[in-house]
């Protein structure tokens, strides 16, 4: 549900998921990410409508990092101010135990604060108590609309494994698991590195949706067989001698 063309939108089944938006209050146009309807729930920090929404099932206003008010979770008992006490101070990352990181807090000391779990929302722009990483060892933060929202939120996947979709903004052809990264045009207009398809021929296919009736081929020059310039394949040129 994140602010696209229509043909791109994705919803979630909402028989068994939702779309779980913890900045919607702020950033109501990011991307969401679908998780379960009767297991998961809204952390302290995420925007919220009752304490139903919330693990800790409290719902407060609050001021937000733009200085709006909203309502937020919050920890059982407690204000939107004071929801990270109990934690250990620290000053960097390695005063924090394994499995921990060195987190800023906007109104209170540093404090260690657990990296976010497999599939978990990460570094979207927020507080910087609220801020949640991966941990670097074993995951990343998968961001794949960092290039158009950069401040929209990603989730936690795998470093081993998991790799950026077709349409998912990119640096290298190692970040995509088609293996190529090249310029070509976002849903808002702008100019930027993606993930593209390469077909058999070794050209570029442009497939950001997921229906594979839509593919457009690019030729040499970097433009589709309607004329839209969408991506400049410069292993072509090289291929040619040009």
């Amino acid at each position: 549900e994140g602010f696209t063309l229509p043909e791109d939108m994705e919803y979630c089944d909402s028989d068994v998921h939702y779309c779980y938006k913890p900045g919607s209050c702020v950033l109501p146009d990011a991307a969401g990410t679908c998780e379960s309807k009767d297991t998961h729930r809204s952390k302290v920090g995420d925007c919220c409508s009752s304490g139903e929404d919330c693990e800790s099932e409290s719902c407060a206003e609050g001021e937000t990092y733009i200085e709006t008010t909203q309502t937020v979770c919050v920890e059982a008992n407690k204000s939107n101010t004071g929801n990270t006490v109990n934690a250990d101070a620290c000053t960097t990352d390695d005063d924090c135990s394994s499995g921990k990181w060195c987190a800023e807090h906007s109104t209170e000391a540093n404090f260690c604060k657990d990296y976010a779990a497999a599939n978990s929302p990460c570094e979207g722009f927020t507080l910087p108590e609220y801020m949640e990483y991966c941990n670097s060892e074993t995951h990343y933060c998968y961001k794949p609309k960092s290039c158009v929202l950069p401040d929209a939120a990603g989730t936690c996947e795998s470093k081993d494994t998991h790799r950026s979709k077709v349409g998912d903004c990119c640096s290298s052809g190692e970040d995509c698991e088609s293996g190529s990264c090249v310029e070509g045009d976002t849903t808002i207009g702008t100019t930027q590195n993606m993930c593209f398809q390469e077909n058999d021929s070794g050209s570029i296919v442009e497939n950001i949706g997921e229906n594979p009736e839509s593919n457009t081929d690019i030729d040499d020059s970097g433009t589709n067989v309607f004329g839209t310039v969408t991506a400049f394949c410069t292993l072509c040129f090289t291929l040619m001698g040009m």
